[in-house]
């Protein structure tokens, strides 16, 4: 039997930056939201003296990447001009992506890279709001 868990209900947070206590605000009518990206570089190391000739490799730095999120464009709203102006001020803020159920919580530092949207003549408004990531991710799973 399936032990898989509906995505439904995930919440994308960012977070104000007070101290000692940071408080996380949800970002309003996100769509379908990516897993964080996760990869490392790879370095070849081959070497005459590698055993049978087989090609030998080595790990480097853990790269987080970029995460796409699609949300449905409200202008007016508080969370999404939160995202405006930390792109105009190239700030970073903490994020969290917290699961439904309380399943678990990811964790991460970004900035907000790229706005981009449509308004098409059939359809809604919508806005695609890309974070570049740095630093680790965090997953808390309680």
């Amino acid at each position: 039997m399936t032990e898989a868990i509906p995505a439904f209900g995930t919440f994308l947070k960012k977070g104000d930056g007070a101290t000692p206590t940071e408080n996380f605000t949800t970002i309003t009518e996100c769509l379908d939201l990516p897993h964080p990206p996760r990869g490392t570089d790879e370095y070849e190391a081959t070497s005459h003296d590698s055993t049978g000739g087989a090609e030998e490799v080595i790990m480097g730095i853990k790269r987080t990447g970029e995460l796409a999120v699609p949300t449905n464009y409200i202008p007016g709203d508080v969370t999404h001009k939160a995202l405006d102006t930390e792109y105009d001020n190239q700030t970073k803020s903490n994020y969290q992506m917290v699961l439904p159920s309380g399943v678990a919580t990811l964790s991460f530092a970004a900035f907000v890279k790229n706005i981009g949207g449509a308004f098409p003549v059939a359809g809604k408004m919508a806005r695609t709001v890309t974070l570049r990531i740095t630093g680790p991710l965090t997953l808390v799973v309680p």
